[in-house]
């Protein structure tokens, strides 16, 4: 008899904290109900029950690490291949005469030697 009581205040209090509070709350707040008893003893009376809480995971800002999948499109119509990245060297970094190099700032230096 107290033990389907005692199921029916675990009940009773996991509708009231809108399926959201887990054993340990649960615990809490029969206890502070009065109603005397431990954290085990509610994780046994949920399991039976089959009630489980409602648990949100935190946010995680690493990166996803998995593959990219082949069908997300490229919106932009970008090209990220190799020949790209040579043509912009070639354009902004070497001076148009084969003879001499320019750096990044922009400064001529002196003849090439093989």
């Amino acid at each position: 008899m107290e033990y389907e009581e005692f199921s029916r205040k675990v009940k009773q209090a996991f509708e009231d904290s809108k399926r959201r509070y887990g054993a340990v709350k649960l615990c809490r707040v029969l206890n502070g109900a009065g109603t005397p008893c431990s954290i085990k003893r509610v994780q046994r009376h949920m399991a039976e029950q089959g009630l489980r809480s409602v648990v949100v995971k935190k946010y995680s800002h690493h990166a996803n690490h998995g593959s990219i999948l082949d069908d997300k499109v490229n919106i932009l119509k970008r090209d990220f291949g190799t020949e790209t990245i040579i043509k912009m060297v070639h354009r902004y970094y070497l001076h148009p005469c084969a003879e001499r190099r320019m750096d990044l700032s922009g400064v001529c230096h002196g003849f090439l030697k093989p």
